[in-house]
């Protein structure tokens, strides 16, 4: 997609979701965004994230792949919930009806991860996919009140720990691949862990499912 192409996409979402701001409609089952953005449209894609949580979203889906970028490391990736929103949000539940999220190609950090597994983040969420995702050290998923079924972690760019602990609600793990270590225990509902033929783990703590 070229530049122009892309700038006009983007204004033709941007007026879209102008458009809907006075809609009757109060809230949104489902929020895609499939569009290799660069840092010149940070801000749109924090409008879209904001639009999406003010109609209370139940399934977000964001890929910002760019099919035309052979290269992973001058692949430009931006954070997915910009700083200043997550703090604009900060006093109440964030994604409060979230459900599903799907993160392609995005920038996401260990505190940004945190806070979407946290009560004000996305209490009720219940299936997680990250692909492509750079800047992750320590993923942590930890905690009875969790919500969390369904979780898959592939192709993370770069070293990545893993720790899933008491998690009761847990069924589904998926991982393609940790490159420091894996913790999975007390997770009483798992049926299906699938860490593929490519992972390569140097340091597998333990796994234990009851």
């Amino acid at each position: 997609m070229g530049r122009q192409e892309k700038l006009s996409y983007v204004n033709w979402v941007n007026h879209v979701l102008h458009n809907s701001i006075n809609s009757r409609t109060t809230t949104l089952e489902k929020f895609r965004i499939a569009l290799p953005l660069d840092h010149s449209h940070q801000d749109e894609l924090g409008k879209w994230i904001e639009f999406a949580v003010s109609r209370k979203v139940q399934d977000i889906e964001i890929d910002l792949t760019d099919v035309t970028c052979k290269d992973d490391s001058h692949r430009k990736q931006y954070v997915l919930l910009p700083r200043e929103l997550l703090r604009s949000q900060r006093r109440r539940t964030f994604f409060s009806s979230l459900k599903s999220m799907s993160l392609h190609w995005v920038c996401v950090d260990d505190q940004t991860a945190d806070f979407l597994l946290s009560s004000v983040g996305c209490p009720l969420l219940e299936r997680l996919s990250m692909k492509r995702i750079t800047k992750l050290k320590k993923f942590e998923v930890v905690g009875p009140s969790l919500k969390l079924k369904y979780l898959e972690i592939c192709d993370i760019l770069g070293p990545i720990s893993i720790k899933i602990c008491n998690v009761a609600s847990l069924k589904s793990f998926k991982n393609r691949e940790t490159w420091e270590g894996l913790i999975l225990e007390n997770a009483p509902l798992l049926v299906l862990v699938d860490i593929g033929p490519q992972i390569f783990i140097c340091k597998l703590a333990t796994i234990t499912l009851l």
